[in-house]
């Protein structure tokens, strides 16, 4: 029986204590369990801790992982396939689930067993406050586990997934996965849910909300819910528990044995809830919420002038509570008649020299306030901060006391209060109290409810009272009160009292001193009656019922000074608050306001050809009868006279209707409104008719709001009041679609010229459709449009891109595009294409537009319909510049250079079926410091037959300018090269030949023979085969002017022996003039190998270079070697 009891206390401790669940009679409930318990522990799965550890490994070995993280799902985030397998079987193991559970007793779980080893030590007599703390503590931090236990899970898959060569992103997809499956799957959902359904229904209603919001709040609140379900016979989660115990009780266990252990734990049952009540309240932090960026809890008092509205210095602190329900216990606690909750400031002790009549202190004046998790209350001090150092500061702490306690029996009590101290926070104050003299002003209140308002006083207060008015009485400033600006904000006294924690509320009726008083009408009733021998009273006027007509427009003024007053020590202060004026008009009687005079404006071009002078002023009639509202009555013959002989000098208020579009509102702010009345009553009609001018409209969509105050006679004035609408001239759009663009080069600029629209009035005219009534034909349109202007950016050039700069340009009513001709290459592209930028329009007028026409599109200009200079076939591109080959020949012992025909490097294109004339000049450019002969065009330095003759020039390249005329239009440049074939190519020349030594025997070796050898000899010849060195020197001519005008240059010999310690060669000799090498005659043996070096240089005509002063032969240098070889 003691075994079956610790299970079941194990229960309520892990599972039900923190549901909160009461003790009381178990009669009832003993009477309906069946006799044997079986396997209670397998049953207990109810609770939320001890069972959650074993539920959450189940859940986790249920899962399939192979279902969902295979290497198919994981195909697009792992590096091979498969680690999808891999990784399935990894997390699906005892290895990740053993870590799992590791995760949750890191986080201070206990396990069922742990718990009843916990309570076996416990009982009976050992279960005290301080145990009971401990295991609910423990509980506690368990009890939103997966919250908890959620990133903790998330870092050890993540540590897994370390070892695989996956990216930030794969990693954060396969956690995903994982954690899908834990807790969204139908067959794993979880361990939040699968306790919250455990539980019962009831109780897991409230689980969920304890999962969706913060334990905190949460725990506060929870116990008395679950006590009550608990308390409730019928309820589910009574029956719930009832029916785990019902058919699992032990027959051999008695009834009555099992009641004695209820009974002998009901007292401790219900002084650990007592306890955990309290338990449940502790504050868990206390923490000052700051009201400026430093930190500190700012003091500061308030004065108006000399006079305090403050004792002491006061702010407003704010504290957050955790747990958040707290904060509004600790301020019921507070406020309460019977106080359960005591605040109280510690100031930090420091040294100060105080008056000793007066100890310092930080109260809390009136009730604590609570919201959103936050306590807040005034605290007001008399510290003497100006006693405090440069650098010094004075803080203080929040110190919370709940004392309670809890019984036990009846001769021990458990102490439960609560005392809690936040951290200290610095205070500063201002040296002085802030004076609000000047954010007291004077204003008028309007509007009623929600929409009441103040309105500040502004130079003067303005009143008015009908000449004939008896009945009606006026009091100057009556309607004004003081209230305070608080910042953008106007608001009443009291209420900033109340904000800014005033002692004292200042006065909002002003007090004045009435400094002059000027009337200019006669029989008004004054009180008082001389105002100015009373001049702290306020006047109120009225009017006498001899009051004259003369009285109209006729004025009181009244000026003085303002006050504000104050109650101080029970006297009434006052401080002056400027000045004030007040005027009051006498005014004519108001027949009540006429604002049915209501029309429509549609946009219409007035000109000439309109058949009007009125320029852009439109008029509208309107005919409908015009009322008073307040009767529903016609005016009189002679009423509407008087307002007709009225209106051409009214002034009319014109406000633009918020419901106007934006280019309404921005056109026409300069609108001027007139009316006339121009016609008198009808026969047998009242009906009244009144003509609007409107000047200044320009366009747009939108409404105004007219009204205007006129007199109808001498004693008499209306209202007058419309609304006008106004239909606009709509803009409108064209779409410029040009893909194939015929272009005009004939209009000079270097530009080509391509039309898109040669009459764009006249299409735009036709755009309007035949029903359109702003224009009265195409004449009117077009005199329209005449004032328009063509706004468009051009487009930039970009050769990279194949842009070239162009666009779009208006010529009276022609609309054409360009293209700059220098940026227009059609060998580099086939086509160049314009496109319309955005916020392109045809303007009207030219500043500032009421009407726009938007333009879009592109233009399209084609290799095939364009002049320009294409590519021959005699021209290469592998480099840059472009080159043509001016190619040589050997003939009659002279090199002749072929003619180039220049038009088959750069020719002229035209247009099919063009009748231009275009013509081409080809001109040789000429070369700085170059004075020799150049090639000739035509035999010219120009020419457009583009025949060009080397004519001996000895540069290997000349630059070639082609220009394309086009009926004398220049229309496209090009320079390139012609480059000379090089006849002879010296790079592969050289020479080597051999001799045998022999004893007491001349050897002799001639250099030019072994340069002309039949080995090397093919080498020294130019690219048409001819040979161009003899055995005597160079061959015949070549040396002349008209052929290569070639030289030949041998150097000093150099010998050098096989052996490198052989220095001395004294048996060798060379004959510069013969060219020969000697080995001369003696009886030794040449006993090893000498080899002869001798440097020989080539120039010839055709290849020269600048050497910095003039331009000198290119050397080519070659080398001759001869080997004497050994003869022992």
């Amino acid at each position: 029986m003691k075994k079956t009891f610790k299970k079941l206390l194990a229960l309520f401790l892990t599972g039900t204590m923190l549901a909160g669940v009461g003790c009381k009679d178990y009669d009832d409930d003993i009477d309906n369990l069946q006799k044997e318990i079986d396997d209670l522990k397998g049953q207990i799965e109810l609770k939320a801790d001890a069972s959650a550890l074993e539920s959450l490994k189940q859940k986790i070995d249920a899962i399939d992982f192979d279902s969902f993280l295979t290497a198919e799902d994981l195909a697009g985030y792992v590096t091979e396939d498969k680690l999808g397998t891999e990784l399935s079987e990894l997390l699906a193991g005892t290895e990740f689930n053993d870590k799992v559970v590791e995760i949750v007793k890191g986080l201070g779980y206990k396990t069922q067993e742990e718990i009843e080893a916990i309570v076996e030590g416990m009982l009976p007599e050992a279960l005290d406050k301080e145990d009971i703390i401990a295991i609910f503590n423990e509980q506690l931090a368990a009890a939103d586990l997966w919250t908890g236990l959620l990133p903790k899970v998330q870092e050890e898959i993540k540590n897994e997934l370390a070892s695989y060569e996956l990216n930030d992103s794969q990693q954060k997809q396969a956690v995903n996965a994982v954690l899908a499956a834990i807790t969204d799957k139908e067959d794993a959902l979880g361990v939040r849910k699968a306790i919250a359904d455990l539980l019962g229904e009831e109780f897991g209603t409230y689980m969920e909300d304890y999962i969706d919001s913060n334990w905190s709040t949460y725990a506060a609140n929870v116990n008395k819910a679950v006590e009550e379900k608990l308390n409730d016979a019928n309820s589910t989660l009574t029956t719930k528990i009832k029916s785990m115990i019902s058919e699992s009780i032990n027959s051999s266990i008695e009834e009555g044995a099992l009641k004695t252990v209820f009974d002998e734990y009901d007292k401790q049952i219900a002084a650990i809830w007592s306890a955990i009540g309290d338990l449940a309240s502790r504050i868990q932090s206390l923490v000052y919420v700051p009201e400026n960026a430093h930190g500190y809890a700012f003091f500061r008092g308030a004065t108006l002038g000399d006079y305090k509205l403050t004792e002491g210095k006061k702010a407003t602190l704010t504290f957050r509570v955790s747990p958040a329900s707290l904060a509004s216990q600790i301020a019921e606690g507070y406020n309460a008649e019977v106080k359960t909750v005591d605040l109280a400031f510690l100031p930090e002790k420091v040294e100060l020299v105080t008056r000793a009549e007066e100890a310092i202190y930080f109260n809390i004046e009136g009730k604590v306030e609570s919201k959103d998790g936050k306590i807040s209350m005034v605290v007001n001090t008399n510290y003497p901060y100006d006693k405090l150092g440069e650098n010094e500061t004075y803080s203080i702490a929040l110190q919370v006391i709940s004392e309670s306690k809890a019984t036990v029996d009846e001769d021990t009590e458990i102490e439960t209060g609560v005392e809690y101290t936040s951290a200290y926070l610095p205070t500063m104050a201002d040296p002085d109290a802030i004076d609000v003299a000047d954010q007291i002003v004077l204003a008028k209140e309007v509007g009623e409810g929600e929409t009441k308002s103040y309105v500040k006083y502004n130079n003067k207060a303005e009143y008015s009272l009908v000449y004939n008015d008896i009945t009606t009485q006026v009091t100057l400033l009556g309607d004004y009160k003081f209230v305070f600006e608080d910042g953008d904000e106007l608001i009443s006294l009291a209420d900033a009292a109340e904000k800014y924690n005033w002692d004292i509320v200042p006065a909002e009726k002003p007090a004045i001193e009435r400094t002059n008083f000027t009337n200019n009408a006669t029989e008004l009733a004054l009180t008082p009656e001389n105002p100015m021998e009373a001049v702290n009273e306020f006047a109120t006027i009225g009017i006498k019922e001899a009051a004259p007509v003369s009285n109209i427009d006729k004025t009181v003024t009244e000026k003085g000074k303002l006050f504000v007053e104050v109650e101080v020590e029970g006297e009434t202060k006052q401080v002056e608050n400027g000045t004030y004026e007040a005027v009051l008009s006498i005014t004519r009687k108001s027949l009540g306001t006429i604002d049915n005079i209501n029309g429509t404006i549609d946009w219409v071009y007035f000109s000439q050809a309109y058949e009007t002078n009125q320029g852009y002023a439109y008029q509208l009639n309107l005919s409908e009868p015009i009322f008073i509202d307040k009767e529903n009555k016609v005016l009189s013959k002679e009423q509407f006279d008087g307002i007709k002989a009225s209106l051409a000098d009214a002034e009319w208020t014109i406000e633009i209707d918020e419901t106007s579009d934006e280019t309404f509102k921005a056109l026409n702010t300069y609108m001027e409104v007139k009316a006339t009345a121009i016609s008198d009553p009808y026969i047998g009609t009242d009906s009244k008719v009144l003509q609007y001018t409107i000047k200044n409209y320009k366009n747009g969509n939108g409404k105004i709001n007219v009204s205007t105050k006129i007199t109808v006679n001498d004693n008499e004035e209306v209202t007058l009041k419309g609304v006008i609408t106004f239909n606009g001239l709509p803009d409108m759009s064209y779409e410029v679609n040009v893909p194939n663009g015929i272009m005009d080069i004939n209009e000079g600029q270097n530009n080509i010229w391509v039309m898109v629209e040669k009459d764009f009035y006249a299409t735009m005219f036709e755009k309007l459709g035949k029903e359109q009534t702003y224009f009265k034909d195409q004449a009117s349109f077009e005199e329209f449009m005449r004032q328009s202007k063509l706004v468009s950016v051009d487009q930039e050039a970009d050769a990279q891109q194949h842009i070239a700069k162009a666009g779009l340009r208006q010529n009276g009513t022609v609309l054409r595009s360009f293209f700059k001709m220098n940026t227009v290459d059609f060998n580099a592209a086939d086509s160049y294409t314009y496109t319309v930028p955005e916020d392109s329009y045809y303007g009207v007028p030219a500043t500032t537009p009421i009407f726009k026409i938007n333009l879009s599109g592109s233009v399209t200009i084609n290799k095939e319909q364009g002049y320009y200079l294409g590519i021959g076939t005699n021209l290469y591109t592998d480099k840059e510049p472009y080159y043509m080959i001016a190619r040589g020949k050997v003939e009659n012992n002279q090199f002749k250079t072929e003619q180039v025909q220049l038009t088959s490097g750069y020719g002229k294109m035209v247009p099919e079926g063009s009748d231009a004339t275009a013509t081409v000049t080809y001109k040789v450019l000429p070369v700085e410091n170059y004075t020799g002969n150049m090639p000739t065009i035509d035999g010219s330095t120009s020419g457009t037959t583009g025949i060009l003759d080397w004519n001996g020039c000895q540069l290997d390249a000349v630059q070639i300018e082609a220009t394309m005329v086009v009926n004398g239009l220049t229309i496209d440049t090009k320079v390139f090269n012609v480059e000379l074939q090089k006849p002879i190519n010296f790079s592969e020349w050289t020479f080597t030949g051999s001799k045998n030594a022999e004893i007491n025997k001349e050897v002799t070796a001639n250099v030019y023979e072994i340069i002309n050898s039949s080995t090397d000899g093919n080498k020294v010849k130019d690219i048409f085969g001819t040979k161009l060195v003899s055995a005597t020197g160079l061959a015949a001519n070549v040396n002349n002017a008209d052929y290569y005008g070639m030289t030949m240059t041998l150097g000093e010999p150099k010998f050098e022996s096989a052996n490198e310690e052989v220095e001395t060669f004294e048996n060798f000799s060379y004959n510069p003039d013969s060219a020969t090498i000697t080995y001369a005659a003696n009886n030794a043996p040449l006993v090893y190998d000498v080899t002869v070096t001798i440097p020989v240089t080539f120039t010839y005509k055709y290849a020269i270079e600048f050497t910095g002063a003039a331009y000198e032969p290119v050397e080519f240098p070659s080398t001759v070697v001869v080997t004497f070889k050994s003869n022992k």
